[in-house]
């Protein structure tokens, strides 16, 4: 996971927020 930019991690997690 770490190799993953914390960009594309920020993404996910607005995108998990919006979908709850």
């Amino acid at each position: 996971m770490q190799v993953l930019l914390p960009g594309t991690i920020h993404y996910l997690v607005l995108a998990c927020c919006l979908i709850r």
